[in-house]
């Protein structure tokens, strides 16, 4: 029989080392574990714990169709491999998506399937990266950033996918657009500001987007006219905005002013490049690439942020400059004489320099530059170039930081 002192002994020790004994709740999202104490400290005021991880009672999508292809990957493979890889099938699902109503109703129907094959692989391969990760012992901070920097891309990438293989109305491509990059701009400024990852639906919602590409192959043997064709287009065209909009308002409702403050601010400049596409300044296309890369951008620039536990400075000024580029050389001026033309190449001139010239604050960029061009100009077509420019000047800013971080995160 064990004397009881011997028992108070053992209780008191168990007390004393409660820390590697009591639950540890685990995020499987980030794959970051914490121990159930640190929940006060840790879960912002009203966020119930349980959403840090998925609701066990649901059946999860993401395990159950990846978990008998996570032993088929080599223990050796990097988990960012697999990332890498799935970045590349994104934009190859993008570029089949996007020009997928131009071609002959067979090949129509034959890309969309093999979209809704590539979407799901995407899918699969968003969720395997984290499950080897893990399995193997590989988790690290830089396949954290990687993982969601790399979302900050493909979310909005996948929605417009969709939008253009549905044939959206522009008003419908642009509202959609908008709200997507809110929903995933929501979810990163709450896990920027408070520490957690709120729990959501996304690889519930992408295997649909599955569904829905091959309902579109289905679609495209009717007649524009059809009346499933158009319920189609205006069932989801109104079905995806409601839901986003629901989405959105579970992370609103948990954020303070500050947090409110800089989902406005990401609303307000994807709606004024949003103005430009339903003007008819930016194509479809163009205004696509554009928010994608805005999103890249400014919400991978809070991925970033976020992991190195650094405040955020805020929209990167670029991004207003570009839109004064666009917007000015491509809308706001009268091209139809030749001074009219001179003026309009100047502009963008002015305008492109302050990149090179940089850094120079916006109010004064104008009347220092100016001088400086005098009769130089470019071809009258050069402003059909600005939106892919800027696309290609977003992504490089945002690469740069990375690599200026990365060093960072690869610390052990």
């Amino acid at each position: 029989m064990t004397d009881s002192s011997t028992l108070k002994e053992v209780v008191r020790h168990l007390e004393a080392h409660k820390r590697f004994i009591s639950p540890v709740i685990k995020n499987l999202d980030t794959g970051e574990t914490f121990h159930a104490s640190e929940l006060n400290s840790r879960v912002p005021k009203g966020v119930d714990p349980s959403q840090l991880s998925k609701d066990r009672r649901r059946l999860d999508l993401g395990e159950l169709v990846c978990m008998p292809v996570l032993g088929l990957i080599p223990p050796t493979m990097k988990p960012n491999t697999i990332t890498y890889i799935n970045h590349v099938a994104n934009w190859m699902l993008l570029v089949m998506a996007a020009f997928s109503p131009i071609l002959p109703v067979r090949w129509q129907m034959f890309v969309l399937c093999l979209c809704a094959v590539v979407n799901f692989l995407c899918m699969m391969l968003d969720c395997l990266d984290g499950m080897h990760a893990r399995a193997t012992n590989q988790t690290s901070k830089l396949g954290e950033v990687l993982d969601h920097w790399f979302d900050a891309i493909h979310v909005p990438m996948v929605c417009g996918g969709v939008a253009f293989a549905l044939q959206f109305s522009t008003w419908a491509l642009t509202i959609t657009m908008v709200l997507q990059v809110a929903l995933y701009g929501a979810q990163l400024i709450v896990y920027h500001y408070q520490r957690v990852f709120l729990q959501t639906s996304g690889v519930e919602g992408q295997a649909l987007t599955s569904l829905i590409y091959i309902w579109a192959a289905t679609l495209a043997s009717y007649p524009d006219d059809h009346y499933l064709v158009a319920l189609t287009r205006t069932g989801l065209s109104v079905i995806g905005p409601v839901t986003m909009i629901k989405l959105s308002w579970y992370f609103i409702t948990r954020m303070d002013r500050v947090q409110l403050h800089d989902l406005g601010l990401i609303v307000a400049v994807c709606s004024a490049f949003a103005a430009l596409c339903i003007v008819g300044i930016l194509s479809r296309f163009e205004f696509l690439l554009v928010i994608s890369f805005i999103s890249f951008r400014v919400i991978g620039s809070y991925v970033v942020d976020s992991v190195l536990q650094r405040p955020h400075p805020g929209i990167d000024p670029a991004i207003y400059h570009w839109y004064i580029a666009v917007s000015l050389s491509m809308g706001c001026l009268d091209s139809s004489t030749d001074s009219s033309i001179q003026h309009h190449n100047r502009l963008i001139g002015i305008i492109l320099s302050h990149f090179v010239a940089e850094p120079i604050p916006i109010r004064t960029f104008f009347s220092r530059l100016v001088p400086l061009i005098g009769d130089w100009s470019f071809d009258s077509d050069v402003h059909q170039l600005l939106p892919y420019g800027m696309c290609v000047d977003l992504g490089l800013r945002n690469v740069a930081q990375f690599i200026k971080a990365k060093p960072r995160f690869v610390q052990k």
